[in-house]
């Protein structure tokens, strides 16, 4: 039976060479890697819940509305982050983003226009 999976190399690399390294490879399905479940946005702070009956892994992906500068670099910028980025003379306060074992809560905002919080199905502490 035949086995089915995603591979991609990194610049100058073929992922279709059977003999290619791991080393080689951005992404591999044979990789022990997250499985995305859900990507639950904010826009102002609050709850919702995920629908699953422990905490699980997560990353933060915001887009920034902070413009002290012009032209501001971030500005209209995407930053997968959950902790405060320093760029020039600019801080960019991220969202505070607490998961529990059943809900995703945006406590605040930050200088986010929109929050996107991605949940992985595996729990926390594997």
């Amino acid at each position: 039976m035949p086995v089915y999976g995603i591979k991609i190399a990194r610049p100058g690399f073929n992922a279709d060479d059977p003999n290619i390294a791991g080393k080689d490879l951005s992404f591999s399905s044979l990789h022990s890697t997250p499985k995305l479940y859900r990507c639950i946005s904010f826009t102002a702070i609050g709850d919702t819940s995920h629908g699953l009956d422990y905490s699980p892994a997560f990353f933060v992906t915001f887009k920034t509305t902070a413009s002290s500068m012009t032209p501001d670099p971030l500005v209209d910028q995407y930053i997968c982050t959950s902790f405060s980025t320093t760029a020039g003379s600019i801080l960019i306060t991220a969202p505070l983003i607490e998961v529990d074992d059943t809900y995703v809560k945006c406590v605040s905002i930050g200088d986010a226009s929109i929050v996107y919080v991605t949940l992985a199905i595996d729990p926390i502490d594997e």
